[in-house]
């Protein structure tokens, strides 16, 4: 599966990486062709060993540079989160507006959300309780109570 997050993905999920680097807020800004594979996606595509990095594959019809591989990810993911039910090894690592500009098919969206998550990482002093509440009242005003979200 391919993800289009931002670069602040491998920060809130401590994503740690085997070689390379995730990619940087410019190239989501410029919608660059890159990405980041997870371990078991790196095997699949490019078979064992390192030097994955500066390497292309191929998604869709758009080759894509790999810049990273992440180390084998232990642990599951963190309860609620957009890749729940999926293996954190298995994934493909895109920028949003790379995704949104190079794989956006309105047609195939048009009976579902723009959006499928939104991760916050809090600081340690943080109210939890109350910081979720303070996004769903965020969220309520600006989906106009359409009541269209869940909160996990």
């Amino acid at each position: 599966n391919v993800y289009g997050v931002r670069e602040s993905y491998a920060t809130i999920h401590n994503l740690r990486l085997a070689e390379g680097r995730f990619f940087s807020a410019r190239e989501d800004l410029g919608s660059a062709a890159v990405c980041v594979l997870g371990d078991r996606t790196k095997v699949s595509l490019l078979g064992y060993g390192p030097g994955a990095t500066g390497k292309y594959v191929k998604v869709s019809d758009t080759w894509l540079e790999v810049v990273g591989v992440l180390a084998p990810q232990l642990g599951a993911p963190v309860k609620g989160g957009p890749a729940q039910a999926e293996d954190l090894n298995n994934l493909l690592y895109i920028p949003l507006n790379t995704f949104q500009y190079r794989f956006w098919e309105p047609s195939a969206f048009l009976m579902k959300d723009d959006l499928d998550g939104i991760d916050l990482r809090l600081k340690p002093q943080t109210d939890s309780v109350r910081a979720a509440e303070v996004v769903t009242a965020i969220l309520n005003s600006t989906h106009r109570n359409a009541e269209d979200f869940t909160d996990r």
